[in-house]
């Protein structure tokens, strides 16, 4: 874009670009100040404004070289596009009187009614501005405005008048934040707790062969914290085992430092970093807490605790964060999702245990699944009929469950308090079928 500025003075008896308008000392008083002028409207930006001196710096000869820092510049009005003249802010804003007919426009001009010096000294300027733009930089403006920002490949794609793009836009299907959100949200389901539970009993987990199942190139998560890692020999290699199962297998067993570590069981005292190649911590027996280099997945024989699925391309790895809580030094995601589903017939036979331990293969490179939770759509157009209540994981055999709302007008007298989910058959009618109050 480029930008010229021409900076002209008024004449005394009308408007001439070049002239000028008014070389005397404005007095002190309103009467004795105030003046009108007839000013022809702009095409380009012009705007009137009065200049003031700092420091007796010369006012006769002013030009677009001047230096600003030796200046106060008080708007007065402007006019463009062959717009009215108009009032702007600044001192002038609620005082100037603007009458308009035709091409030209009267400006009544008063006096500032302070005394001092900036009030009763100046001249006034018309700065007139100008600009061009090329085809490009027109495009990536109206880009600007209407998208996210325009990319080299918008710009080169673009054709036809601005109306025909905004046009072509309402005919998309849209495609919602929300929607995007559902599919990427990160919340693992498969962790454990003080108690030994290993799956959340409140919602149930994404399908491994589902779009979107979010996997790992790291053997341990923070969800392992509160299970055990066992180290054992196998073939010259150490097999790291948690709960019994394999995870991986490495080459050389030993902390962060180097230090070899022996055989046995060792307990998670911290959270881990969720990254390949963090840092997990560990402690074997009652030594402090020491930590391990986070290793890959890999797994080179087959295991009947284990299920496996051949993995369809993937995206990410998603950009590893840091944990604002306690100390900061925890990292979170690097993980990757399926960018499509994999043949149902992969996942025939697995049991919502065996999300636990689901081992997926891409070009030769293992990956553990994470079991994020499943998101249903519960949309105006395609409403989730119980609130959600069949997402449950139903481990009381209870065999009902729907979503509550909170308590109102309309359900307080089914409802005696706002529960996550509930199971009372008063609560929750068969879907579909509408609430009758009495």
């Amino acid at each position: 874009m480029h930008v010229n500025v021409s900076i002209v003075f008024v004449h005394q008896p009308q408007l001439i670009f070049n002239q000028l308008l008014r070389n005397t000392a404005l007095g002190p008083s309103v009467s004795s100040s105030a003046f009108s002028r007839s000013v022809a409207k702009s095409s380009a930006l012009c705007v009137l404004v009065r200049v003031t001196a700092v420091s007796n710096a010369p006012l006769s000869n002013l030009s677009r070289y001047a230096n600003l820092a030796d200046y106060n510049l008080m708007p007065v009005a402007r006019s463009y596009s062959s717009n009215n003249w108009e009032r702007v802010g600044g001192p002038y804003a609620q005082t100037l009187i603007v009458s308009c007919s035709g091409s030209n426009c009267n400006l009544n001009i008063p006096g500032l009614s302070s005394s001092t010096s900036a009030a009763t000294s100046g001249r006034f300027y018309l700065i007139a501005f100008s600009h061009s733009l090329t085809q490009q930089e027109e495009r990536a403006r109206f880009l600007m405005q209407t998208t996210f920002g325009p990319t080299i490949s918008s710009l080169n794609s673009f054709s036809g008048t601005y109306a025909n793009w905004v046009e072509n836009q309402m005919n998309m299907s849209p495609t919602l934040h929300r929607a995007f959100f559902r599919t990427r949200v990160d919340g693992s389901a498969l962790y454990g707790d003080e108690s030994g539970s290993d799956l959340a009993e409140v919602v149930k987990i994404r399908s491994p062969c589902e779009k979107g199942s979010r996997w790992s190139r790291a053997a341990f998560t923070s969800d392992d914290w509160i299970r055990t890692l066992t180290a054992s020999r196998r073939d010259g290699q150490w097999l790291l085992s948690i709960d019994g199962v394999p995870r991986t297998v490495v080459s050389t067993w030993e902390d962060e430092f180097g230090n070899n570590l022996g055989a046995g069981a060792f307990s998670f005292c911290y959270w881990g970093n969720d990254t390949l190649g963090g840092l997990i911590y560990l402690f074997f027996g009652t030594n402090e807490c020491f930590a391990i280099i986070n290793p890959p997945v890999n797994l080179p024989f087959s295991s009947n605790k284990i299920k496996t699925i051949v993995l369809p391309n993937l995206g990410g790895p998603t950009e590893t964060v840091r944990s604002p809580y306690g100390t900061g030094e925890l990292l979170f995601g690097d993980t990757y999702y399926a960018t499509s589903g994999v043949s149902s017939d992969q996942c025939n036979g697995f049991t919502y245990a065996d999300y636990l331990n689901v081992i997926g293969t891409r070009n030769g490179v293992q990956y553990r699944y994470l079991g994020f939770v499943q998101l249903k759509e519960n949309t105006v157009e395609n409403p989730e009929p119980d609130g959600g209540g069949d997402m449950y994981e139903d481990y009381s055999n209870i065999g009902l469950f729907c979503g509550n709302p909170a308590m109102d007008f309309l359900n307080g007298k089914f409802i005696d308090a706002c529960m996550f989910l509930e199971s009372n058959p008063l609560r929750c009618l068969a879907i579909g079928s509408p609430l009758t109050l009495s």
